[in-house]
């Protein structure tokens, strides 16, 4: 029974068999600037199929790891929210792409666009919507309605693989998604992929357009907030009581996106 509830909840195994991976590895870990980051289709993520099977269990493996809060319920979350969005850093070219070969895990979920009037009558009604965590803290601190509309993009979980922590690759993979963002162009030909294919190009991702910014919500620390600094995130929150739980206040930093077209990077700036 404990063999099949694992099975069924993604929970991590032993990490002997990670390890293993990692050892065959750390002689000649994969340059930074050959690692490539790719979208997670998750419908066939969740198609059954052997390989999808083993890229879910891969990825849940290094968000359980290198996180203490994630559980069972994240699983159920990330797989039914259609807000709720996968990238993988990984250290080959885009074929052949194995589990074996992924490096960090970027999870995010799409947040804001709502209309003034309904987060104004929520908020004052003692309503708390699902989700849209980094708008409504705006609109609670800041009192300009007009901030829900903007689109973000929150990290939930930048997660690398235990044994290639403080590596550069999370900070490679963050690069490269903002990148990816920034450099959207709906006219510009990129390169395609294949079809039905369960790994895509992040310049490729409907996510990335029609964002305005990028954020991220968490227990702030020196080393977190020198990280969220260095990649231009500036912090517009932080929360006066402490956690009861790590002890640590809760910060919420922002960067506005900057777009190739003119009048969308005047939006940003008014976001900023």
């Amino acid at each position: 029974v404990e063999k099949w509830l694992a099975t069924l909840c993604c929970l991590p195994a032993d990490d002997s068999s990670m390890t293993a991976i990692a050892e065959g590895r750390k002689d000649h870990s994969p340059r930074l600037e050959k690692c490539q980051l790719f979208h997670i289709d998750k419908d066939l993520l969740c198609s059954w199929n052997q390989n999808s099977e083993s890229f879910l269990q891969h990825i849940m493996n290094i968000l359980f790891h290198a996180h203490y809060r994630n559980q069972p319920d994240d699983l159920q979350i990330l797989l039914d929210s259609p807000n709720h969005h996968l990238f993988v850093l990984t250290s080959d070219d885009y074929r052949p792409a194995t589990p074996e070969n992924i490096m960090c895990v970027i999870q995010v979920v799409e947040e804001g666009g709502l209309r003034p009037d309904d987060a104004v009558h929520d908020l004052f009604s003692g309503v708390k919507p699902s989700g849209h965590m980094m708008p409504y803290t705006m609109l609670q601190n800041y009192n300009i309605p007009a901030l829900v509309e903007f689109r973000g993009l929150r990290i939930i979980r930048i997660a690398v693989h235990a044994d290639f922590q403080r590596c550069g690759y999370g900070s490679q993979a963050l690069s490269l998604l903002l990148n990816s963002i920034r450099n959207f162009r709906r006219d510009h030909t990129r390169p395609h992929d294949v079809p039905n294919s369960l790994l895509s190009r992040c310049e490729n991702a409907v996510i990335v357009d029609k964002l305005d910014y990028v954020g991220a919500m968490f227990g702030v620390t020196q080393d977190l907030f020198n990280f969220w600094s260095k990649h231009c995130f500036h912090p517009i929150y932080l929360r006066q009581v402490p956690s009861q739980m790590t002890g640590d206040h809760s910060i919420l930093m922002l960067r506005p996106i900057e777009r190739w077209d003119k009048n969308k990077s005047k939006d940003s700036e008014g976001f900023s």
